[in-house]
């Protein structure tokens, strides 16, 4: 289970083979979407504005210093000549191009993330680390592991915390409590901190920092319960059976095996006409 914890590029981390969070996710759903999804392994197929706008905020919370040398705001229509040129340029420079209105979006979330007292401890703290990989492997080294940490610091009353930032509609706590559980965060959070303490680091806490996307931006810290973790260990000791064992067979079944599923009502039909 020995890990190793290195600053590699998205690209590096994306197209490592291994069984990530996301991944695990996918599993949950049926080995085949797993499957579909190892097989994309190392394609570059995020680049829809939903992704860019999060890494740009990424940079803006986490890196402000790179944000110049990473993005720029496009001034010019794509399709005209000044369009063009100014993408060329762009694409010498290595800066991506975003609009006027995704910037100013990410500029106003990203001044909500860092006024709230996380982030600027955080950037206080001297030991911020970004964007780190961590790598592991389970089942005595016959399973490989990843994990993308968007932040190690150094926090008061916390110690040693990962930070994982996360765009959201509503950072009310009953949205946040039931988003835990939809998109898999509480399995998240003990996913990373096994990666990171096989690596060797004493980390106390995985805090979420959750940024509403509209104004007025309102940001909110969460730490996962112990007990939320611990459901989530059975989830990933059960995920990384499953894996091991499609690894093993190259079997990835699919949600059934049965070549025609008997189908009813959910049971919550039939009380609705009662």
């Amino acid at each position: 289970m020995e890990g190793m914890i290195i600053k590699d590029e998205q690209a590096a981390y994306y197209g490592r083979l291994a069984l990530s969070n996301s991944g695990m996710g996918e599993l949950l759903r049926c080995p085949a979407h797993l499957k579909a999804m190892l097989d994309r392994c190392g394609q570059d197929d995020k680049t829809n504005d939903a992704f860019t706008a999060g890494s740009l905020l990424h940079c803006m919370v986490l890196e402000p210093s790179e944000v110049s040398s990473r993005y720029r705001v496009k001034v010019n229509r794509g399709n005209t000549k000044a369009g063009k040129e100014e993408a060329e340029k762009a694409a010498e420079d290595g800066v991506q191009l975003v609009s006027q209105d995704m910037w100013e979006t990410c500029s106003a979330m990203a001044d909500a993330a860092l006024r709230h007292p996380v982030m600027r401890s955080a950037h206080a703290a001297g030991d911020l680390r970004t964007e780190q990989s961590v790598y592991w492997t389970e089942r005595g080294g016959t399973v490989p592991c990843k994990a993308r940490v968007d932040a190690l610091v150094t926090l008061p009353n916390y110690g040693l915390c990962a930070i994982d930032l996360k765009t959201t509609r509503d950072a009310s706590l009953a949205a946040i409590e039931k988003s835990l559980y939809t998109y898999g965060y509480h399995r998240q959070a003990a996913w990373y901190l096994r990666g990171l303490r096989s690596a060797g680091m004493e980390v106390r806490a995985f805090l979420f920092l959750f940024v509403e996307k509209e104004p007025p931006y309102l940001t909110v810290a969460t730490n996962i319960s112990e007990g939320a973790q611990e459901l989530a260990l059975d989830e990933i000791r059960n995920c990384v059976d499953t894996f091991a064992d499609c690894m093993a067979s190259g079997i990835w079944p699919g949600y059934t095996e049965s070549p025609v599923i008997e189908l009813d009502l959910p049971a919550w039909a039939y009380k609705r006409n009662q």
